[in-house]
């Protein structure tokens, strides 16, 4: 009997779990759709609506819909923005009614639904799936009255639904001057105030045939590409195809602009903008083979290049600096200058064979490839300067230079660019193979016409200080005394050592840096009493493991106090440093002797 009970009780239990699951769980969400549904003026699904009659006083406007394209049928055949419509409909499909203001009502008028503010049907196809009328606002509340197809029943909805209805053929009409992919434009052509221009493009960027044959400015072309797909109409003067007399009224017959643009499968799209308009401002304009003219604003003219010089590309050395594998500069009077590339590894190898600073040779490559024109003019053919840039793919280390291209520096003038703001001074540079000149600003030249000292490591010595063994110190009085590390501790051999004395010279020493090169010389040593090397203050030999890693002499004090000298190594130059290092190495050094 009991088994007999357990099981009546599961069976029970299974059938409550079921009915809470299908009506409770299941069930909530299809009655939350039928109430949702209730509450819709209409239960209309926008995804099946393929055509859409609005009445309003603007008049009315009747468009289909073909796959995803909204076209306008009536009052005139034109394109319709998709966009427009679409947000139209959802409005439309998801207002609510908020209640029933009167079942069946026999006087309309009241509500104004007999002459209605709006009236909008949806079809699908020639089925008319609603017809929906907006009336008057409510007294209160921010709702607006309205009906349903023939039912006479009046309700509420929110008078937001009155905006939405309240579209006019401008409002819902392509507005766009010009629809193409951009991507797909392979020619452009233009013309106006005496300048016809040509432009190609190329796999590189954009080419010009005409007025000059060059590289084009690309980012120019592309936002001019830009400009025109997204520019819109600011009104429509006619949509009906213009006879001579009406194109010859709106300058049309002899436009002041024209823009052609070639894309794949000879796709053409051609614009004529004629004479200015008043209302609204701009210039009244049309597609070729097109009905309509409109207007459009007057900054669309200031976007369409009106001299050559915005066509130009500005940058005067248009390469990857990856590619820059060689660089040679050439001034009147001075040693030249030769860089060269090894892997990620620069050396100047001209006028001697020295190691440069990381970061000037950087600063050097984004001046080079920078570099771009504030304007343009003719090259004159005199030069003072020439940087020669060698060109190899990234990882042919091996390979030769595969290309070499020459800057000329010419004659330095001054311009205005903005008439509005202040002349600049400018410089004249002109590229191989170019008649040309780029007038660039003069100080972007600073960063390219630097000289040896600019470019090499001002760092003479540099170390691991964790790695030093051994530091040998010497002064000019004849004192001399030896550190030795052991383990993490250092031991003087004349004395006992302060905690951060060591640890002091050794900071002050690592990455000692020049402030200028006094002389260099080859073969023989020449007098250094000048510099106070010949009986140096302080001589510093540290050691690590493999040898000596830094040998430094800094000479005592000479006639001119404020400036301090010293020698590295073997080296054969005389470098400045910085007095103020120099006092602190030697108190230093008399505090560790003493």
């Amino acid at each position: 009997m009991q088994t007999r009970n357990t099981l009546v009780m599961a069976v029970v239990l299974v059938a409550i779990s079921a009915f809470v699951y299908f009506y409770e769980i299941r069930g909530r969400d299809a009655r939350a759709e039928v109430e949702r549904l209730e509450t819709l003026l209409t239960a209309v699904d926008a995804t099946e609506v393929t055509g859409v009659t609005l009445t309003n006083a603007h008049g009315t406007v009747e468009a289909v819909k073909t796959d995803a394209t909204w076209r306008i049928v009536a009052p005139v055949a034109v394109a319709a923005n998709s966009s427009a419509f679409e947000e139209l409909l959802e409005a439309v499909t998801g207002a609510s009614k908020q209640r029933v203001v009167v079942e069946g009502a026999k006087d309309l008028e009241p509500f104004g639904l007999v002459e209605p503010f709006a009236t909008v049907v949806l079809k699908s196809g020639d089925t008319e799936l609603a017809r929906i009328q907006s009336g008057n606002e409510t007294p209160v509340g921010g709702s607006a009255y309205a009906t349903v197809g023939d039912s006479g029943d009046v309700v509420s909805t929110l008078a937001a639904l009155r905006t939405v209805l309240d579209k006019s053929l401008f409002d819902l009409r392509d507005r766009g001057i010009m629809s193409f992919d951009s991507t797909a434009i392979g020619r452009v052509e233009f013309e106006r105030d005496g300048l016809n221009a040509v432009l190609q493009r190329s796999d590189t960027g954009w080419a010009a045939e005409a007025p000059f044959s060059g590289s084009a400015d690309s980012e120019s072309v592309n936002g001019l590409l830009r400009v025109l797909n997204g520019a819109e109409a600011r009104a429509f003067v006619t949509d009906a195809a213009p006879d001579a007399v009406t194109l010859a009224n709106h300058g049309l017959d002899t436009p002041q602009i024209t823009a052609t643009l070639r894309g794949a499968d000879d796709a053409s799209y051609k614009l004529l903008i004629g004479a200015a308009a008043s209302e609204p401002d701009g210039f009244y304009a049309m597609r070729e083979g097109g009905d309509s003219i409109f207007v459009v604003g007057a900054d669309l003219l200031d976007d369409i290049p009106s001299d050559a010089s915005t066509l130009r590309d500005r940058q005067v050395l248009a390469v990857n600096r990856q590619r820059i594998a060689e660089i040679t500069i050439d001034r009147s009077g001075e040693p030249s200058l030769q860089l060269a590339r090894q892997g990620v590894n620069w050396l100047i190898t001209e006028p001697q064979s020295i190691v440069p600073d990381v970061a000037a040779i950087s600063r050097l490559l984004g001046a080079l490839t920078d570099l771009r024109a504030e304007d343009f003019g003719r090259s004159s053919g005199a030069s003072t300067a020439t940087v020669r840039v060698g060109l190899r793919d990234p990882g042919a280390d091996d390979e030769p230079i595969a290309e070499i291209v020459e800057i000329a520096i010419g004659a330095r003038s001054s311009i205005t660019p903005d008439p509005e703001g202040d002349a600049i001074d400018v410089i004249a540079v002109t590229p191989s193979g170019s008649s040309t000149a780029f007038l660039v600003p003069a100080d972007a030249l600073d960063g390219i016409l630097v000289d040896l000292f600019d470019l090499r490591s001002k760092t003479l010595v540099e170390f691991t200080p964790e790695s030093l063994e051994t530091v040998m110190l010497s002064t000019a009085t004849g004192g001399s005394f030896t550190l030795t590390k052991s383990g993490e501790t250092w031991a003087s051999d004349v004395g006992d050592l302060g905690e951060t004395d060591v640890s002091d010279v050794l900071w002050d020493l690592n990455y000692l840096n020049m402030e200028a090169v006094m002389r260099e010389w080859t073969g023989a040593a020449p007098d250094l009493s000048e510099f106070g090397l010949d009986s140096p203050r302080l001589h510093v030999v540290a050691s690590d493991a493999d040898g000596v890693v830094a040998d430094v002499r800094i000479g005592s004090e000479t006639a001119d106090a404020a400036a301090v000298y010293a020698m590295i190594g073997e080296q054969n130059a005389v470098y400045q440093i910085s007095p103020a290092l120099a006092d602190v190495l030697a108190a230093l050094v008399e505090r560790l002797g003493s």
